[in-house]
């Protein structure tokens, strides 16, 4: 993992962690230095420890934050820690999330960044979302799996095109496309769980809208007789 590059991500309930902090050898022992502490309780466990109030470094504590569209207030607990498994000697900051509404699961959410404050981890990994709809929409809407590559060239050369036309239709939607008649019929036939924000309804107005300046009823000559 590129150490030039801060990482935000999700974590197993059960990821095995420790601290980083190394005990200091005793005099004497022969063999390599620690380089990790004893273990520490794992995410799920941790979350445990701060329900039952033991107090020290497992303790809620209020963040206000502004995630998936919404200002929330949730619980956060943040620790430093060790994952061998995944990150090595790397130090990571755990940070386990709560919703006291219970709307959301639990969240493990870890960061590279050891002076992160975790409103900022959680309001940045809230924005997941927003990709992870693009890259459905590449999948079901633009096909982007549907070409058959031959070589690694080819497959560096669509994904770019592809994700470069779904950013043209969705800016041309929402500049000028959802003021055009087409737009307005469009959105009549919505049905109960659909949304005109999706690529889908926007790429079926540009269909439309193509269609209808392109073949109009003034498009050919008048009609000749072939004998």
């Amino acid at each position: 993992m590129n150490s030039r590059v801060t990482h935000i991500g999700v974590m197993r309930s059960d990821a095995a962690v420790y601290d980083p902090r190394p005990p200091k050898p005793r005099k004497g022992k022969r063999g390599p230095k620690p380089w990790k502490g004893p273990r520490l309780p794992s995410p799920r466990d941790a979350v445990k420890k701060a329900d039952q109030g033991r107090g020290g470094p497992w303790v809620w504590r209020t963040v206000k934050v502004r995630a998936y569209g919404v200002t929330r207030r949730l619980k956060a607990l943040s620790y430093q820690a060790l994952w061998p498994k995944v990150l090595g000697q790397r130090p990571i900051l755990v940070v386990l999330v709560r919703d006291p509404l219970g709307k959301f699961k639990d969240a493990y959410l870890f960061t590279t960044d050891l002076a992160a404050d975790p409103a900022w981890v959680i309001k940045v990994y809230s924005r997941r979302w927003s990709i992870e709809v693009a890259f459905k929409a590449s999948k079901q809407v633009m096909n982007i799996q549907s070409p058959q590559h031959w070589c690694q060239q080819s497959i560096e050369k669509l994904s770019p095109w592809v994700w470069l036309m779904q950013s043209v239709v969705s800016l041309w939607y929402v500049s000028q496309g959802h003021k055009l008649p087409q737009a307005r019929a469009a959105r009549n036939r919505l049905g109960e769980w659909d949304t005109e924000w999706s690529l889908r309804h926007m790429r079926r107005v540009l269909y439309n809208v193509i269609l209808e300046q392109t073949i109009t009823i003034n498009s050919a000559p008048k009609p000749t007789c072939l004998n």
